[in-house]
């Protein structure tokens, strides 16, 4: 899954030309979804957002690190989440007055293990 989030003018606290990186992995297990919640918080700190955009943020990652849990892997299956963050520098590109832009992407190796279960208002779709 690829979260491409413009508008948010990274580039006020970084240097020019600066593209912060971060990548880690956790468990793909549901009481890691909390951890990774915080330490990608602390990872936007530095990041010239607003606390609603952190949130905004936080929220899109923590529901597709959530269906990496849910749906990625079996349930005999250990497998893992995975996160990489970075920005890419106004300064890169053609026209110097955009924003910076964050990137993050989430990444599974499973392969959609099993159906959805529960009743169809829980995200299963029609039945």
């Amino acid at each position: 899954m690829w979260w491409n989030l413009t508008g948010m003018e990274l580039s006020r606290r970084a240097a020019p030309g600066r593209i912060e990186f971060v990548h880690r992995s956790w468990p793909a297990d549901p009481e890691q979804l909390a951890v990774i919640r915080r330490e990608l918080s602390s990872w936007l700190a530095p990041l010239a957002l607003t606390e609603v955009e952190v949130a905004d943020v936080v929220l899109a990652v923590d529901e597709a690190a959530a269906n990496v849990v849910r749906h990625a892997y079996g349930s005999d299956e250990a497998g893992v989440v995975e996160l990489t963050l970075w920005t890419e520098d106004a300064t890169r590109t053609e026209n110097p007055t955009e924003n910076a832009t964050l990137c993050i992407e989430v990444v599974d190796h499973g392969s959609c293990a099993r159906p959805p279960t529960g009743p169809p208002w829980a995200g299963g779709g029609s039945r």
